[in-house]
Protein backbone atom coordinates (compact mmCIF):
# COMPACT_ATOMS: atom_id res chain seq x y z
CA UNK A 1 0.00 0.00 0.00
CA UNK A 2 1.31 3.44 -1.24
CA UNK A 3 1.58 6.90 0.89
CA UNK A 4 -1.69 7.62 -1.50
CA UNK A 5 -3.59 4.79 0.25
CA UNK A 6 -2.90 5.56 3.53
CA UNK A 7 -3.73 9.18 3.15
CA UNK A 8 -6.85 8.09 1.87
CA UNK A 9 -7.53 6.05 5.34
CA UNK A 10 -6.77 8.53 7.76
CA UNK A 11 -9.03 10.99 6.09
CA UNK A 12 -11.84 9.41 5.20
CA UNK A 13 -12.53 6.56 7.79
CA UNK A 14 -14.45 3.73 6.76
CA UNK A 15 -15.19 5.25 3.35
CA UNK A 16 -11.31 5.82 2.98
CA UNK A 17 -10.64 2.40 3.99
CA UNK A 18 -13.01 1.19 1.49
CA UNK A 19 -11.67 3.29 -1.26
CA UNK A 20 -8.16 2.57 -0.67
CA UNK A 21 -9.04 -1.10 -0.94
CA UNK A 22 -11.15 -0.87 -4.09
CA UNK A 23 -8.17 1.55 -5.59
CA UNK A 24 -5.10 -1.45 -4.58
CA UNK A 25 -7.37 -4.01 -5.90
CA UNK A 26 -7.97 -2.78 -9.31
CA UNK A 27 -4.68 -1.97 -9.70
CA UNK A 28 -3.83 -5.99 -8.72
CA UNK A 29 -6.48 -6.72 -11.22
CA UNK A 30 -4.67 -4.36 -14.09
CA UNK A 31 -1.40 -5.76 -13.03
CA UNK A 32 -2.70 -9.10 -13.35
CA UNK A 33 -4.53 -8.52 -16.95
CA UNK A 34 -0.58 -7.22 -18.10
CA UNK A 35 0.96 -10.11 -17.33
CA UNK A 36 -1.24 -12.48 -18.72
CA UNK A 37 -1.14 -10.32 -22.07
CA UNK A 38 2.25 -10.73 -21.88
CA UNK A 39 1.87 -14.34 -21.15
CA UNK A 40 0.05 -15.24 -23.60
CA UNK A 41 2.05 -12.62 -26.27
CA UNK A 42 5.25 -15.37 -25.42
CA UNK A 43 3.51 -18.51 -25.61
CA UNK A 44 1.36 -18.26 -28.95
CA UNK A 45 3.85 -19.88 -31.18
CA UNK A 46 1.99 -19.23 -34.74
CA UNK A 47 -1.70 -17.61 -35.58
CA UNK A 48 -2.62 -20.87 -36.64
CA UNK A 49 -3.51 -21.28 -32.94
CA UNK A 50 -1.90 -23.94 -30.96
CA UNK A 51 -3.34 -23.49 -27.84
CA UNK A 52 -1.19 -21.32 -26.38
CA UNK A 53 1.72 -23.80 -26.59
CA UNK A 54 4.89 -22.78 -27.96
CA UNK A 55 6.00 -24.58 -30.73
CA UNK A 56 9.30 -26.41 -31.28
CA UNK A 57 11.56 -25.31 -34.20
CA UNK A 58 12.54 -28.23 -36.72
CA UNK A 59 14.79 -30.59 -36.19
CA UNK A 60 17.34 -28.98 -38.77
CA UNK A 61 17.07 -25.78 -36.90
CA UNK A 62 18.87 -27.45 -33.56
CA UNK A 63 20.87 -30.26 -34.63
CA UNK A 64 22.09 -31.23 -38.80
CA UNK A 65 21.99 -34.32 -39.51
CA UNK A 66 19.38 -35.70 -36.80
CA UNK A 67 15.87 -36.40 -37.65
CA UNK A 68 13.26 -35.10 -35.97
CA UNK A 69 12.13 -38.20 -34.61
CA UNK A 70 15.35 -38.59 -32.86
CA UNK A 71 15.10 -34.92 -31.51
CA UNK A 72 11.36 -36.02 -29.78
CA UNK A 73 13.05 -39.05 -28.51
CA UNK A 74 15.84 -36.66 -26.64
CA UNK A 75 13.39 -33.98 -25.70
CA UNK A 76 11.14 -36.62 -24.07
CA UNK A 77 14.31 -38.69 -22.32
CA UNK A 78 15.68 -35.00 -21.28
CA UNK A 79 18.54 -36.04 -23.24
CA UNK A 80 21.20 -33.63 -24.83
CA UNK A 81 20.04 -32.88 -28.29
CA UNK A 82 23.81 -32.93 -29.93
CA UNK A 83 24.93 -36.32 -28.84
CA UNK A 84 22.07 -38.15 -27.38
CA UNK A 85 23.50 -38.54 -23.32
CA UNK A 86 21.45 -37.72 -20.94
CA UNK A 87 22.80 -35.26 -18.11
CA UNK A 88 23.76 -32.18 -20.03
CA UNK A 89 22.58 -29.74 -22.85
CA UNK A 90 23.45 -29.40 -26.56
CA UNK A 91 24.79 -25.76 -25.73
CA UNK A 92 26.80 -27.72 -22.81
CA UNK A 93 27.45 -31.18 -24.73
CA UNK A 94 31.37 -32.53 -24.39
CA UNK A 95 31.58 -33.91 -27.90
CA UNK A 96 30.61 -30.86 -29.85
CA UNK A 97 31.46 -31.29 -33.23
Amino acid sequence: MDVNHIEEIEAGGMAGLLSALQSVVATQQQQGALLNAMSAGRNLGSSSGGGGLRQHRSSSALVPNVTAGQIQDRRDRGACFACGKEGHRKIDCPNKQ
